[in-house]
């Protein structure tokens, strides 16, 4: 369940930066895995790494890429939005596995 998760976030975090387009979005995500050591395939294990990475490459801009990949994380689990509303992006990243986990070991056939 956990590899399952740290799928979905990956997901949600490639689908969050695309916002910004496939090129601007290819080299962060290039800076991510060169500069702080974020790389595909280990993203969902330390989210605080990449508010860090986003931090550091995006200044202020961080923000507005977190509540992206935020809403594609939900979109992705089946959750509102609402739900981590007043979160900090680590937290609510967090509170979205929790929720999410949570949810799959109630319903294993989902």
């Amino acid at each position: 369940m956990k590899e399952e998760f740290e799928a979905i976030f990956e997901e949600a975090v490639d689908k969050g930066l695309s916002i910004i387009g496939s090129v601007s979005k290819e080299v962060i995500l290039h800076f991510m895995s060169e500069n702080y050591g974020v790389k595909k395939g280990s993203m969902g294990s330390d989210p605080s790494r990449i508010h860090e990475a986003l931090m550091g490459i995006l200044g202020d801009g961080a923000r507005f890429a977190e509540k992206c990949i935020l809403s594609a994380l939900c979109e992705l689990t089946g959750l509102e939005p609402i739900t981590v509303k007043d979160k900090g992006f680590v937290e609510a990243i967090r509170e979205i596995r929790r929720i999410y986990e949570e949810k799959r070991s109630r319903s294993p056939g989902i």
